[in-house]
């Protein structure tokens, strides 16, 4: 009876960070298609640079309206640690 304790079961928990899910709009600048910087055998990602920011559009993403280089656009989608938003919207704003 020293005061220890034996342990059954030992687990590292870690708490999975809240996503951050981010709603911007802003211009089309460049469209780099799916495959062009992608290494074989990975999922097929366009990217676009909206503005400063860099938008990863995959199969997944809803795009609507056809958007095009210039055109000013509705982004929602989740933001990682380095800035680039993995896109679940991209609509074109018709003026």
């Amino acid at each position: 009876a020293d005061g220890s304790y034996l342990a059954l079961v030992i687990a590292k928990v870690t708490a999975t960070p809240p996503a951050n899910t981010v709603s911007f709009d802003g211009v089309v600048k460049s469209i780099t298609p799916a495959g062009a910087s992608n290494p074989a055998g990975t999922t097929a990602v366009a990217t676009w640079l909206v503005d400063t920011t860099k938008v990863l559009v995959s199969r997944a993403t809803v795009v609507r309206g056809d958007p095009k280089v210039g055109d000013r656009v509705h982004v929602e989608g989740l933001r990682s640690a380095d800035g680039t938003v993995a896109a679940a919207l991209v609509a074109k704003i018709v003026p």
